[in-house]
C-alpha cells in the first residue's frame, strides 16, 4: 500500500466511528454482523477496532469486508 493510500484511509475511518463486519479473513471466530468502534488506523493502513466480543482485531482495508453505520454517540 502507497503512503498515500494510508493517508486517505486514515481520512476516512475516524476513531469512534461504529463498524460492522461482514467477513474477516483468517478468523472463523470474527462473525458477519459483528459489531465494533474504530479506536484508529496505524501508519500501514490497518483500522483497529475494539469488537463488541471483547477482541481488538485490525481490519485490513481491501481484504476484509465490513461496512461503516455511523459514530458513537
Amino acid at each position: 500500500m502507497t503512503e498515500l493510500s494510508v493517508e486517505k484511509i486514515k481520512l476516512i475511518f475516524k476513531k469512534g466511528m461504529r463498524v460492522e463486519l461482514e467477513e474477516m479473513v483468517g478468523e472463523s471466530d470474527m462473525p458477519a454482523g459483528l459489531q465494533g468502534i474504530i479506536v484508529g488506523v496505524d501508519d500501514i493502513g490497518n483500522i483497529h477496532v475494539n469488537w463488541g466480543n471483547g477482541r481488538t482485531l485490525s481490519l485490513i482495508y481491501g481484504q476484509d469486508k465490513f461496512k461503516v453505520l455511523g459514530s458513537e454517540k
